[in-house]
């Protein structure tokens, strides 16, 4: 494969991440119910890098190396309501972030009920 074709092939991968990675990849299509429309909406990032490199001193020839990626995510955040009484957001809420809460409150309580204890002795 040829350095132009390699390239080429690492775009059309990164096109291809970039072309999933979207707010209808997590939610669908806005929702009409009744008098109702849902919007959906989210949070979508994503991010890309490609590098090449030769060995000092050579310029032509296999050697050297390639390479490159892709990733991204999409994070729901809650929906718009959009009714005849009114326009509305309501928020998602993260379950993962609502017990990683709860763990450091909970680490934090004992941190310092251990620490009053240890100052009584």
């Amino acid at each position: 494969m040829t350095e132009e074709t390699q390239f080429q092939s690492m775009l059309r991968s990164i096109a291809q991440t970039v072309e999933q990675i979207r707010v209808e990849a997590a939610f669908g299509q806005p929702i009409q119910v009744g008098e109702n429309t849902l919007i959906p909406v989210a949070e979508v990032s994503y991010g890309f890098g490609l590098g090449a490199g030769r060995a000092p001193g050579v310029e032509k020839g296999p050697t050297g190396g390639e390479g490159g990626g892709a990733g991204g995510r999409v994070r729901p955040m809650g929906y718009i309501k959009v009714s005849p009484g009114g326009v509305i957001f309501e928020p998602a809420v993260d379950v993962n972030r609502l017990g990683m809460a709860g763990i450091v409150m909970t680490a934090w309580c004992a941190f310092w009920i251990a620490r009053a204890i240890a100052r009584k002795k």
